[in-house]
């Protein structure tokens, strides 16, 4: 299991408006299971499959639950997706580590895959000092060419070849794929210890997803289970 310190991260775990109108999820913590009706009915309205119901403390301190965005995530126009792309950065401080970072039916890193236009690798990187890998997705462009339509994924795999030099940390963002700018509030990153047992392409550590909702789109980046 890795063990997992979340540094820095800014997520819309608050309601996200659109100039000014009302807000998409209600974000108000009310009493109740998660499975009774006060509780979802909140998130039973339009538009679907964009809010999730999610535990939260009452004022008095009881449990309760609100219909929000969903932790890791951040909402933005479906317009804009065709413009972005997924860019992560795992770091270490010495050492082998071999990364994999998948998209679609492709991957990148050592022994994982060969870079395309759609999946770019940085090279493999090891025993120098204050490395890194890089690998950006084209989330994008494959759309634009029909790769994916409503949902894609994402993932980000890494184990060390030799020993262990942890931590790891890992920067991951969604970003204008023209001018490299992030995301409001998409970026997140992790220090993470990884594993050495030769499994870099399929050790998973995290997942970005991408989630079209109408007119509107989830971007989630979420550490592994």
């Amino acid at each position: 299991m890795n063990n997992w310190l979340v540094l820095f991260t800014v997520t819309a775990a608050v309601a996200w408006t659109c100039h000014g109108q009302k807000p998409i999820c209600p974000d108000n913590c009310i009493s109740g299971s998660r499975s009774s009706e006060s509780a979802t009915e909140v998130c039973s309205t339009p538009p679907f499959g964009l809010c999730t119901v999610i535990p939260c403390t009452l004022p008095n301190g009881n449990a309760g639950h609100s219909c929000s965005i969903p932790p890791g995530c951040v909402v933005v126009p479906e317009s804009v997706v065709n413009g972005l792309e997924f860019f992560v950065n795992y770091s270490f401080p010495n050492g082998d580590l071999d990364t994999g970072t998948r998209f679609l039916d492709q991957a990148v890193g050592p022994g994982c895959g060969s870079p395309s236009d759609l999946l770019a690798f940085s090279g493999d990187s090891f025993f120098s000092g204050n490395q890194f890998e890089t690998a950006t997705a084209q989330i994008g462009l494959a759309r634009q060419q029909g790769l994916w339509e409503d949902s894609t994924t994402i993932e980000m795999n890494a184990d060390w070849f030799f020993t262990a030099f942890n931590p790891v940390t890992i920067m991951a963002e969604f970003r204008d794929s023209s001018t490299q700018t992030p995301v409001e509030g998409a970026i997140v990153t992790f220090v993470v210890d990884v594993s050495n047992d030769n499994n870099s392409c399929t050790n998973l550590l995290a997942t970005a997803e991408v989630k079209i909702v109408g007119s509107q789109a989830l971007l989630c980046i979420n550490q592994a289970a």
